[in-house]
């Protein structure tokens, strides 16, 4: 995925925290402009929209 690295100082990883795991309930998935994709919940998605450029976010269907 197109990761753009964290835009504050001090706020910059060197692992891809988007694929780490997460004891929330995923509410949408992300996609990037090449296809790929993840289920995240709330709070990753948002992480994901600012890093991902062109990021699609559709949420998902509960029921």
């Amino acid at each position: 995925m197109g990761v753009r690295p964290g835009r504050r100082p001090g706020r910059r990883w060197t692992y891809d925290r988007l694929r780490q795991p997460c004891a929330e309930l995923a509410t949408h998935t992300v996609t990037d402009t090449a296809g790929a994709s993840l289920t995240a919940c709330t709070v990753h998605t948002a992480e994901a929209e600012q890093q991902i450029t062109r990021a699609t976010v559709t949420p998902l269907p509960h029921g």
